[in-house]
């Protein structure tokens, strides 16, 4: 259908109003007419009178355009919550955020414990693989001597009736008392004994 002059497909405002929407329409470039529902939820919370004046008080278009989105947002929200709306909103955000932030701190604290029992469970391991590779030892030689071989990576491999038998030697004592033992039972020599043989048989 051809326009007349000055004229241009009617905008959701002017088609509610059943005005010819001309090209100088303030609401025309925020209120196209594919969106009649949101044009609706605006004009039920503030009417049109107000929308024009909110309007004509920013000189910036930039402006302009953001209050028209803060209003159609709010209408829109006011649709779907009539009575409490943005601050509706508002407070649902604000308790799922503490909800998460809550939950938030909860896996942490047990990521951190976690990871107390990994550090104290290496820690264990460690402690046991060094003690199966390290030695043990129960005492030390006597004069930090070893006596013999079978002493040596630690006391603890020698058997407790084998202290009795000369492979420890306790002190003084022990080295005079084995000395006597072997002055009782030096043998003389055999060629000696010959000898004797010879001047008996003369």
């Amino acid at each position: 259908m051809p326009l007349r002059d000055g004229a241009r497909p009617p905008c959701a405002a002017c088609r509610h109003k059943h005005y010819r929407c001309t090209i100088d329409c303030p609401l025309a470039p925020y209120f196209p007419a594919n969106e009649p529902e949101v044009f609706q939820n605006v004009l039920r919370l503030y009417g049109i009178s107000n929308v024009t004046k909110i309007l004509n008080q920013l000189n910036d278009n930039v402006e302009k355009q953001e209050a028209i989105i803060s209003i159609k947002y709010e209408s829109n929200i006011r649709k779907i919550n009539p009575v409490h709306g943005c601050y509706g909103l508002t407070v649902s955000l604000q308790q799922n955020l503490n909800a998460l932030m809550n939950e938030l701190q909860r896996v942490r604290l047990l990521l951190e414990s976690h990871r107390r029992n990994n550090i104290n469970n290496q820690q264990w391991e460690i402690l046991q693989d060094n003690s199966q590779i390290m030695p043990s030892f129960t005492g030390l030689p006597v004069n930090n001597q070893i006596i013999n071989d079978q002493s040596v990576g630690g006391l603890s491999n020698i058997p407790n009736d084998q202290y009795n038998q000369g492979f420890h030697f306790g002190g003084p004592s022990d080295h005079n008392a084995i000395n006597e033992v072997l002055a009782s039972t030096t043998m003389e020599p055999p060629f000696e004994d010959l000898g004797d043989q010879d001047d008996n048989e003369e």
